[in-house]
């Protein structure tokens, strides 16, 4: 994992969680995080989740394994990668 996430906003993050198919719950809790924390990032709409690296880190790698992957440029967004 790099050391500069790519979560920039609450609505990536919610995007990227439907594309892996899971739940707010399922995310916090393969990401080890409590699942009420999910919810509110999502609620932040444009703004950052949270700003703790290892966090966002923590959710990516959870979103890779389920074959998402977010990116910031040329906009931020997500798309499905092969887990191959």
């Amino acid at each position: 994992m790099t050391s500069e996430a790519r979560i920039i906003s609450g609505l990536q993050l919610k995007a990227a969680r439907v594309m892996a198919g899971l739940t707010q719950a399922q995310l916090s809790i393969e990401a080890g995080f409590n699942p009420r924390a999910a919810k509110y990032w999502e609620s932040r709409g444009e703004k950052p989740p949270t700003s703790v690296l290892s966090t966002l880190e923590a959710i990516e790698a959870v979103l890779r394994r389920y074959g998402v992957e977010l990116f910031v440029s040329p906009t931020p967004g997500c798309r499905f990668i092969s887990t191959k």
